[in-house]
């Protein structure tokens, strides 16, 4: 015990206060070449081993250093920056900067469930834990970055149900794809076999137009959109909101037929087509329409056929030879085929399917059948002579003998008409200078029977081209 030093327990060599080898003071600190010990043990002047002495130690050779032949296990914390660390760093490791841990040789691979990483980062795993994980949210976020034992990707998801699942209960949460090159496009390319089959994204290349591709975007352009929301389908540079082009449209259910509609610019409807505006039409054919090429013009307050050279047929597409107009009855001899009203809706002419023709009636029982209190007063008689019959020179004409009663002898008794169906009515005007009519000689008569016309007699006729004959429509002997 060395008195001069407080008390302190030495062991020296020449002397217990000259070459001290081991000191312990009051406190129970151990000093080992030194005599001041600051801690429980204090080892100086060379370095401390802690081995069997079979050890081989190659550096920690000088004071202050320490050599472990066998494990050292610490539960504390190691201090230090790593840069004095030696037989680790040539073989790879780590580099605490503070802040930052970082492997030190960054060409290094790191190894997570392997010892044999092929990669930076080689996570490896044969049980079902995930592989990765990142919570932005403290310890059991429920919206985290996972890749799950299956090699899923989830994103706000603990359970990818598929290679990539994203999932989020923010409204405006989503994928953006952002392209920063000049000419640049974001896209998204679907591939089979390796080989893009379509591929969608905005050609920066053409005003920013999203696409629809086969190999590109830019190539086999299928469907455009551009700025304005003009879809182009067939073209990249729709003029409309919608513009298809190099083929024909169908709206069908895909079990109709399609016969003419066949080329680019045409369109079929399988069912009803409903246009609450106005239909133009070029030409205009098959069920439904005039059978001709041509169709109709509507000009304001005329509706004329847009070619005045076309024939018009109302009820039948077989149109008689020359006629501008021929309408086809309903098949029903006392139907209606034309009437002709007032702008009231009163008829004044009427046409039945079977021929008659009603002026004044809707049900006409013979060829012509005339009901009017309207008398029509040519200007003046003609005087008729035996010898010179009648010349039809008015629709309506009053008619008495010459110088006394006139039995027509000239044939024909009436001259021939100016075509097929010319109608004619005579007026007897006079009870004295009378007018008969045999039946024959260009005249027949109903019944054979003649007609001798007084004064305000008539007799309705009709010329018929065929037979060059004038027939008896209707008389009244009054």
């Amino acid at each position: 015990t060395d008195g001069a030093d407080s008390d302190k327990f030495k062991i020296g060599t020449t002397a217990i206060t000259a070459s001290t080898r081991l000191s312990i003071d009051g406190n129970g600190n151990v000093g080992i070449g030194t005599t001041a010990s600051t801690g429980i043990l204090d080892v100086r002047g060379d370095e401390a081993r802690i081995w069997t002495g079979a050890g081989t130690d190659s550096n920690a050779l000088a004071s202050g250093e320490l050599y472990v032949e066998g494990d050292l296990e610490v539960d504390g914390t190691i201090y230090g920056d790593g840069s004095q660390l030696t037989g680790i760093t040539a073989a790879g490791g780590w580099t605490d900067a503070g802040t930052n841990v970082y492997v030190t040789i960054s060409t290094d691979n790191v190894g997570v469930g392997t010892t044999q990483p092929n990669s930076l980062l080689n996570i490896s795993s044969t049980a079902s834990q995930n592989l990765f994980r990142v919570d932005d949210n403290g310890v059991g976020d429920a919206s985290p970055f996972i890749v799950d034992a299956g090699g899923n990707v989830g994103v706000g998801t603990t359970n990818p149900s598929v290679q990539v699942d994203l999932e989020s209960s923010a409204s405006s949460d989503g994928i953006d794809l952002n392209n920063t090159a000049s000419d640049g496009d974001p896209r998204i390319a679907f591939q089979l076999s390796g080989t893009s089959t379509f591929t969608l994204g905005v050609d920066d290349g053409d005003s920013d137009k999203f696409k629809i591709g086969t190999t590109a975007i830019d190539a086999s352009t299928r469907v455009t959109i551009d700025g304005n929301g003009n879809v182009g389908i067939g073209t990249d540079a729709p003029t409309g909101i919608l513009d298809a082009r190099n083929d024909e449209v169908r709206i069908w259910t895909g079990a109709g037929t399609d016969s003419n509609a066949l080329a680019s610019g045409e369109l079929y409807v399988e069912g009803d087509l409903e246009v609450d505006g106005t239909v133009y039409m070029g030409s205009c054919s098959g069920a439904g329409c005039s059978g001709g090429s041509t169709g109709w013009t509507d000009g304001g307050t005329n509706v004329y056929v847009t070619t005045v050279g076309d024939n018009v047929g109302i009820g039948t597409t077989t149109l008689a030879s020359n006629a501008k107009l021929t309408i086809a009855g309903n098949g029903s001899s006392t139907g209606i085929n034309t009437q002709w009203q007032t702008s009231a809706g009163s008829a004044k002419i009427t046409i039945l399917d079977n021929g008659n023709v009603g002026i004044g009636t809707i049900n006409p029982d013979t060829l012509l059948e005339v009901n009017t209190t309207t008398s029509f007063t040519p200007a003046s008689a003609t005087s008729i002579t035996a010898g010179g019959g009648v010349t039809v020179t008015n629709t309506i004409m009053r008619i008495q003998g010459s110088g006394g009663a006139v039995d027509i002898t000239a044939n024909p008794q009436i001259a021939d008409g100016s075509g097929d169906g010319q109608i004619v009515i005579l007026k007897g005007e006079s009870d004295t200078n009378t007018v008969k009519f045999e039946d024959g000689t260009g005249l027949q008569l109903s019944g054979g029977v003649s007609f001798t016309m007084g004064q305000y007699d008539t007799l309705m006729l009709m010329y018929d081209l065929n037979d060059d004959v004038w027939i008896e429509l209707s008389r009244s002997d009054n």
